[in-house]
């Protein structure tokens, strides 16, 4: 039951949240849920968590697209004396709720938070995301493109806590019951160019929801690389750079989660070889001698960061420029930030950098 519980969650955290007993622990979750570094975070609510409130108006909005179709129409108008259209905190029996949010490309993951009450027999009931928009606009009964999930499984599995209403259904939950060799789960679906930006939040029939949320993580839009920048000044002497990572104020910050600089545009590749220099015992104390290393540094003529397709591309054009020894200089070099070296770059000089141990922040791919 605890599974996405104890993932998302440090004990610190969870007791934490525990021991407050939070009137929101839906929103809670929702406030302390990380993607991963370079990722941007995307929160859709529909409704309000305010327990089951029956104050106020929180209508669950069923897409334009469905209501093109006569059965979602009297299901919206409730006109029907079988089934009846849920709104968020609505009691009752046999009521569908309809909401649908707009999904953006690059997802990486994401999960549907619920917080819901049963009102009747819930055996048989779901939850359920995708196109239904393709239930009346194909020739079969069945959507291509529904993935559903028992709710009665997901408050087994995937609820917040022991006795809590909040369920957090990751999207991998979500299947969906196709002919063999088409698209089965929702974050297939999802990566399909081809596919309805809107995404249908159906759950059927006998429970009551007082709201929900689609959190998703997603790529960078824009793909850029990361950049150090030389001091303003030669404080330490001409023979002598320090490169790093907003440090610089007159320069842009950089990012090395998520890249600081678009690969279209043009700077210099930072090249670094080993070696054995040391810093001289002259030197005075306020030298960064943590980030000195005995390597140089050099710089080449700016170039494009998507001129390289992969890393050994960038590496072969350093060795290219200054010899077999050099390879592209790295974010870590000297422990990560900034590196001190031996060697004579121009002030204020961005160049690009490789930073090995993230999946956004290179203009090159590192697989």
């Amino acid at each position: 039951m605890l599974t996405l519980y104890n993932t998302f969650f440090g004990s610190s955290v969870k007791d934490t949240i525990r021991a407050q007993v939070s009137v929101t622990p839906g929103m809670d979750y929702i406030d302390a849920y990380r993607c991963t570094s370079g990722e941007d975070k995307l929160v859709m609510m529909r409704g309000k968590e305010d327990n089951f409130s029956r104050e106020g108006d929180e209508p669950a909005n069923i897409s334009s697209e469905l209501l093109e179709s006569p059965f979602y129409r009297d299901l919206a108008s409730d006109s029907n004396n079988v089934y009846g259209f849920r709104d968020y905190d609505e009691r009752g029996v046999d009521k569908f709720l309809f909401d649908y949010f707009e999904v953006p490309d690059g997802l990486v993951e994401g999960y549907l938070l619920l917080v819901v009450a049963a009102q009747g027999n819930i055996d048989s009931d779901a939850i359920s995301l995708g196109n239904f928009a393709n239930d009346f606009n194909k020739a079969e009964y069945r959507s291509q493109d529904n993935f559903s999930s028992s709710l009665t499984r997901a408050i087994e599995e995937f609820s917040l806590a022991d006795d809590s209403d909040v369920i957090v259904i990751p999207q991998s939950a979500f299947q969906s019951k196709k002919p063999e060799g088409t698209i089965s789960s929702l974050p297939d679906y999802l990566k399909r160019k081809d596919r309805r930006k809107g995404l249908d939040l159906y759950i059927q029939d006998d429970a009551m929801v007082d709201f929900s949320a689609l959190v998703l993580c997603t790529a960078p839009a824009k793909n850029k690389g990361t950049t150090f920048t030389e001091m303003s000044s030669k404080r330490f002497g001409p023979h002598f750079s320090y490169l790093g990572c907003n440090m610089n104020k007159s320069q842009a910050m950089c990012d090395p989660f998520a890249g600081d600089l678009l690969c279209s545009k043009e700077a210099p590749l930072g090249c670094y070889r080993d070696g054995s220099a040391r810093l001289p015992d002259t030197m005075a104390n306020d030298f960064p001698r943590r980030h000195f290393v005995g390597g140089t540094v050099r710089v080449t003529d700016p170039v494009r960061g998507d001129r390289f397709r992969i890393y050994t591309d960038a590496a072969a054009y350093c060795r290219a420029q200054f010899g077999p020894e050099w390879r592209v200089l790295n974010f870590h070099e000297a422990g990560g930030t900034a590196i001190a070296t031996k060697s004579d770059i121009e002030v204020n000089t961005r160049i690009w950098v490789d930073v090995s141990d993230q999946a956004y922040s290179n203009c090159w791919s590192r697989e």
